[in-house]
């Protein structure tokens, strides 16, 4: 690659070589934002929030007493499956998610975080504890929407023609930018088009953006692509091992932002290194802040 056919050479004059290089590379390496879409995006954060709420001894009493109850359902659809079709979803997920591998209760404070987490306040009739309370917890992709947009727009203004792309996904895919020119007037508005329904495709994703990515090739040969997801995906875990191969030849470099601390897919992380990337989990949006800004911003030549 020669570094003065895609930059003017006056820009390259009083740098040391590893520099100009590595901002060659980081100004003209195509980004791909690849936000999940699914429905569990709407679910809050829960970290950091649970002090906003009334978890007074009586009110962790009726939650635990429900919970054993919900757990004898569970049990009963364990044992004679057919049951399933007649069982209340919400309370086979909470007797899974509520429990330890040994059959016991979580703790206090392991069930409060996963009650904010799935919204099941009302649904265990959790109040307000006014004097802490400040604002709704957000939802996961509350968080997503506000971020993207305050980083891809403060990347804009460090490189206004940076190649940009932005991708959303749950079952389906969706194409909301395939290039900075339309980002610069619709950025705002597309983001809102992030709304929670569906299962979760990541292997479909990345196929999507690898064909944008060949309908808008990097001048650099370098393509970084930045999944945001909190689905587990069995077909990825077992099947993107295959991808990285041909993803190394391609250009691209991934990363992973896990959304929440249940269902991180293994597959993904592995092959996040073996493309000079990783997997990060997040569970509060001040983590989600920091590694989305660490992601956004991160060289791409040592990868």
């Amino acid at each position: 690659m020669k570094v003065t056919s895609l930059v003017k050479r006056t820009s390259l004059d009083n740098a040391p070589a590893i520099t100009k290089l590595d901002e060659v590379v980081d100004s003209k390496a195509r980004k791909v934002f690849l936000f999940d879409a699914s429905g569990s995006m709407g679910c809050q954060i829960a970290s950091g929030y649970t002090s906003q709420y009334d978890w007074t001894p009586e009110v962790m009493e009726k939650i635990k007493g429900t919970l054993w109850e919900y757990r004898k359902e569970w049990e009963l659809v364990k044992a004679d499956p057919m049951t399933t079709l007649f069982a209340d979803p919400t309370v086979l997920a909470a007797a899974e998610l509520c429990f330890a591998e040994d059959g016991s209760i979580k703790s206090d404070e392991e069930l409060q975080t996963i009650i904010v987490q799935q919204s099941w306040l009302g649904l265990f009739g959790v109040g307000i504890n006014w004097a802490e309370h400040s604002e709704k917890p957000p939802s996961r992709m509350d968080v997503v929407r506000k971020l993207a947009l305050e980083e891809i727009l403060k990347r804009l203004n460090k490189y206004p023609d940076g190649p940009i792309s932005v991708l959303k996904f749950n079952d389906q895919q969706e194409v909301l930018f395939a290039d900075v020119s339309e980002i610069k007037t619709t950025l705002e508005d597309a983001l809102r088009k992030l709304i929670p329904w569906g299962g979760t495709n990541i292997l479909a994703a990345i196929k999507a953006a690898l064909k944008l990515c060949r309908e808008n090739p990097s001048e650099v040969g370098v393509y970084h692509l930045i999944i945001v997801s909190d689905g587990e995906d069995y077909a990825a875990n077992e099947g993107i091992g295959e991808w990285v191969p041909i993803l190394k030849q391609s250009g691209v470099v991934m990363d992973y932002i896990h959304i929440g601390d249940v269902c991180v897919n293994q597959g993904l992380k592995r092959a996040c290194e073996a493309l000079g990337g990783e997997l990060v989990s997040v569970n509060s949006e001040k983590d989600f802040q920091d590694k989305f800004i660490e992601k956004v911003n991160r060289k791409l030549l040592g990868a």
